[in-house]
């Protein structure tokens, strides 16, 4: 389908005007539904909105026909934005969800979240569903993310100095060959070090 004003499904791209979990406050859900189903049942709520193009954007690698993998990137962010063309005011809309430490889970909650959307829709409460979707309006796309971000675990982004040095820090702690790491793995963590860094101090 047509993806046109849409962000591409991979990397996550996420909402600036919403504000991130940060990690410590993340929490498991008590939803058991796999990855797929969640998904499905996600992208199901909206076509009985009416909404025809959308873009489920995580950093999950999905490729047709075969299951997801989830690589780093999905592991540190696991992050979901479900955008779509309001089919009623041609307008992009977005719910996002980072409250659960996993894409599946953070799916399930947007889902759960739009079977709410629907049930005001089913009860003929228009003014209701429109003042509702309004809040859900987007004034713009924002810019993916770089790969450092992930690299280093950055909840907050933009970073500052001291967040990316202290991310630096906690992660050698990890990727140090002499700690279990392996030596490419340290290698790639000091090139994001220095390119986050080179981001925040030279011009952008």
């Amino acid at each position: 389908m047509s993806t046109t004003q849409l962000p591409a499904p991979y990397p996550l791209f996420w909402p600036e005007e919403w504000p991130r979990t940060p990690y410590a406050k993340q929490h498991r859900s008590k939803y058991e539904v796999p990855y797929l189903q969640a998904q499905t049942e996600a992208l199901q709520s909206l076509k009985r909105m009416g909404v025809r193009q959308w873009s489920l954007s995580s950093n999950l690698r999905v490729k047709s026909g075969l299951p997801p993998t989830e690589g780093r990137g999905a592991r540190e962010d696991p992050g979901v934005a479900l955008w779509w063309l309001d089919p009623k005011r041609q307008e992009t809309r977005v719910i996002a969800c980072d409250m659960h430490p996993s894409v599946r889970e953070n799916i399930r909650a947007i889902g759960m979240a739009l079977e709410g959307l629907r049930a005001i829709q089913r009860s003929g409460a228009t003014q209701i569903l429109d003042r509702t979707m309004q809040t859900f309006a987007n004034k713009g796309l924002p810019a993916p993310k770089p790969e450092w971000v992930y690299t280093l675990g950055l909840v907050d982004y933009p970073a500052s100095v001291a967040h990316v040095e202290d991310a630096f820090r906690t992660r050698s702690k990890i990727a140090h060959p002499d700690a279990g790491g392996s030596h490419e793995l340290f290698i790639e963590l000091q090139g994001a070090r220095d390119a986050a860094l080179a981001w925040l101090r030279g011009p952008r």
